[in-house]
């Protein structure tokens, strides 16, 4: 049963991945889209520009809790590696729960700027009004997945599942 239950996670995270690969891919082909149509034809939309953008970063906010308990961010392991197993798992549980910690108040932060995005009734005005609550609601979701990922990750180092022997790298 566990079994099928991690293949069943797995599938799923691989589709919330292509999703939002898609979404920042379709971000990418807005932007050059616009990029032509200024050079080529001398005119440009602003939601041209700003849709790629928003796009990007909620493809980015909405991808960075699943990719955290693999290991897939970007980090600088030199030191840690380089320590013995006991110091590395102390390590582990201070990034952890730095990671914990960032995510908590990036999150909540989130969800204060967005209560007032609605109570002020913010709107980005362009070509086409957009409720500004609508394109910054990605750091609130977003931080708020990446918080349950942290405290995942964090449980498997407490737990001893994520502390693994430092390798030397293969040429």
């Amino acid at each position: 049963m566990s079994q099928r239950r991690a293949h069943v996670g797995a599938r799923l995270k691989r589709r919330w991945l292509e999703f939002w690969g898609l979404v920042f891919f379709a971000g990418i082909c807005i932007n050059f889209a616009e990029i032509i149509c200024r050079t080529l034809f001398h005119f440009s939309i602003d939601l041209m520009y700003d849709l790629p953008v928003w796009l990007t970063i909620w493809a980015v906010m909405m991808v960075a809790g699943p990719i955290l308990p693999d290991g897939d961010h970007v980090s600088v392991d030199m030191l840690r590696n380089a320590l013995p197993r006991p110091a590395r798992k102390v390590c582990d549980v201070i990034s952890g729960l730095a990671t914990v910690v960032f995510g908590v108040v990036i999150s909540w932060s989130g969800f204060i700027f967005i209560s007032q995005c609605l109570e002020f009734n913010m709107n980005i005005i362009r070509c086409v009004s957009v409720p500004r609550w609508l394109v910054e609601s990605c750091v609130g979701l977003g931080m708020a997945m990446f918080t349950v990922f942290a405290v995942y990750r964090l449980w498997g180092v407490v737990r001893d599942k994520h502390a693994p022997e430092a390798a030397e790298p293969e040429e």
